[in-house]
C-alpha cells in the first residue's frame, strides 16, 4: 500500500508541475506576444481612426509597435499630420517617433490614460494670417470630441508630454516671412 501511495504522490506532483509550467508559459506568451506581432497591418485602421477624430490626414511611415512588458506602451515611427488644404506647407506636424506608456485598466473601461508621451524630433509648422494661427485654428474647429460620432470614442488623458529636439516654424501667410525655433526640449 505505501509503495502505491508513494507512486500516486509522485504522479500528482508531476501533474501539478506540468500544469503550473503550462500556465506560466501561457502567461509569459500573453505578456511578450505583442512584441513579436507585426502591428503594421493595423496601421491603416489606426490612422483612419485618428483622421476621423481630428479631420486631418495622418500618415505613419514607419513601424507601429505595441508592447506590454515592462510597461504597456504604443509607439509609431515617421508620423505626419497634415495641414488643411491651402496651407503654405503640407504638414502641420512631422515627428521621427512618438511613444506613449498606456494604462491597461482604464483602457478596458474606455478611458485612454497615456503616461510619459514622448515626441522625438517633432517639427510643428504654424501659419499666421491676420494675427490668427490659421493652420492650428482650422484643426481645432474640425476636431470631433471623443465619444461623439466620428471621434475616438475614448476619454483621453495625458499625464506628461516630453518633447525632444523639437522645432517650430511660424509662417506669415501675408508676407511669407518665416520665424524658426529649434532645439526645443521640454516636459509639459
Amino acid at each position: 500500500d505505501s509503495l502505491l501511495a508513494a507512486g500516486e504522490g509522485s504522479r500528482v506532483r508531476k501533474l501539478v508541475t506540468i500544469t503550473a509550467t503550462v500556465f506560466i508559459l501561457a502567461f509569459v506568451a500573453v505578456l511578450l506576444g505583442p512584441g513579436f506581432v507585426s502591428w503594421n497591418g493595423f496601421r491603416d485602421d489606426f490612422t483612419a481612426t485618428l483622421q476621423r477624430a481630428t479631420g486631418r490626414d495622418f500618415v505613419i511611415e514607419g513601424d507601429l509597435r505595441l508592447q506590454l512588458v515592462p510597461t504597456p506602451s504604443l509607439s509609431a515611427q515617421g508620423v505626419r499630420i497634415a495641414n488643411p488644404p491651402g496651407a503654405a506647407v503640407a504638414d502641420l506636424l512631422r515627428m521621427r517617433s512618438i511613444s506613449a506608456a498606456v494604462s491597461l485598466g482604464p483602457l478596458i473601461g474606455g478611458k485612454l490614460e497615456m503616461h510619459s508621451v514622448r515626441l522625438e524630433q517633432p517639427e510643428l509648422v504654424l501659419e499666421r494670417q491676420g494675427g490668427i494661427l490659421r493652420t492650428l485654428g482650422s484643426h481645432l474647429a474640425e476636431a470631433k470630441p471623443a465619444g461623439r460620432p466620428g471621434g475616438l470614442g475614448l476619454d483621453v488623458q495625458f499625464d506628461d508630454i516630453e518633447v525632444r529636439n523639437g522645432r517650430v516654424a511660424l509662417i506669415d501667410a501675408k508676407t511669407g516671412a518665416v520665424e524658426r525655433f529649434s532645439g526645443i526640449n521640454a516636459t509639459l
